[in-house]
Parts: C-alpha cells; structure tokens; sequence
C-alpha cells in the first residue's frame, strides 16, 4: 500500500512541476508577427471591426520587434482609423507576467480617440500613461492578454 502511496506522490509531483514550467512565459516567444483574432467579454466579440468578416475581410497585426519597438493595426471602421498603424515601445515585467506599452505618437497631437483613452489634463490629446496587459498566456503560436480597462480577453495568433 505505501509503495503506490509513493508511486502516486511522485507522480503528482512529476506533473505539478510540468504543469509549473508550462505556465512560464518566454520573452522570445512574443517576438514576431501576430494576427488579432479579437477581444472577448464572456465569450462574445467586442471589436466590431472583427464581428463581421464577410463584410470586412480584413486581418490585424501586431508586430513585436526585438529591440523593443512595436507596430499595430488600428482594428477601426471609421474613417480616418481604418487602415492606421501606430508605433510605441514595449516591455516585459521582469516575472514574464505584463506586457507594458508607451505609444510613440502618445501626447504629441490631438486626435478623434475614444473617450476612455484620453488623458484628461493634458486637453484631449492620447494619453502618455503606459497601458499594461497581464499576459494570461503565451506559447509560439497564442498570446492571450487581458485587458483590465475594458475587462476583455485580447486573442492573437502567429
């Protein structure tokens, strides 16, 4: 009896320390191209943009660079947004846990932005504030960040 007791110790140790190295996330893992597949609030698409893909076919990117510098598709309909891609620089808490992002372009002009992303003492331009994501997962093909302001689930894919 006490030798499958230990058998199945062992092995319950053997599968908490595989299960313990899969959740860690690799920082070369993120680097590359990644497609948008959407962001998710209890299952359900948010991004209108991304609702209808018979009436607008078109795919996302973003693109994290290995010195630190990122590019992204604006995923809009709207005139003006539609076909836009935006810059900044990207971090990596040092737990491989959050992804920060500071915009390039953030402060320097005003720009017709939704209302939850304008930094209010600074009159209406983007806000300079970092916007961090905790990294729910990331594997070579799947990154998963959350997005706390929105409360959505932000699914990429290479």
């Amino acid at each position: 009896m006490m030798k499958y007791l230990r058998y199945l110790l062992v092995t319950i140790l053997c599968l908490g320390a595989f299960s313990a190295t899969s959740q860690e996330h690799h920082i070369e893992d993120i680097l590359g191209t990644w497609r948008m597949m959407g962001s998710f609030n209890n299952g359900k698409q948010v991004l209108v943009a991304l609702k209808d893909t018979i009436k607008n076919p078109t795919h996302y990117f973003f693109t994290f660079n290995k010195n630190g510098t990122y590019t992204y598709d604006v995923i809009s309909l709207k005139d003006g947004l539609a076909g836009t891609t935006r810059t900044g620089n990207w971090d990596v808490s040092p737990t491989h846990q959050q992804i920060t992002f500071r915009e390039s372009s953030a402060g320097n002009k005003p720009r017709n932005i939704p209302k939850d992303f304008l930094d209010y003492p600074t009159d209406g331009t983007f806000s300079k504030k970092p916007m961090m994501f905790p990294i729910k997962e990331l594997s070579k093909k799947r990154l998963v960040l959350y997005d706390d302001f929105h409360k959505t689930f932000d699914i990429y894919i290479k």
